[in-house]
């Protein structure tokens, strides 16, 4: 687990099945494509599925930041 300002990364692993999930949750600037990028060059997988999940109101995040 990985816990900076305004994010968090954390991994899940089953290593008896080769497999992990990686969440990657930000918010503010943070742009977790950089993160995926990163974790894709340095754990090189065979297979990659990403799903984005938009959490929270994203109306009022809006209104708060003036956007």
């Amino acid at each position: 687990m990985v816990i900076v300002a305004e994010s968090h990364l954390s991994i899940h692993t089953w290593p008896e099945y080769n497999y992990a999930e990686i969440d990657i949750y930000t918010c503010g600037e943070t742009l977790p494509e950089a993160a995926l990028h990163y974790l894709e060059n340095a754990i090189d997988p065979d297979f990659i599925d990403v799903i984005t999940l938009n959490r929270g109101n994203t109306q009022i995040i809006k209104s708060l930041s003036g956007r």
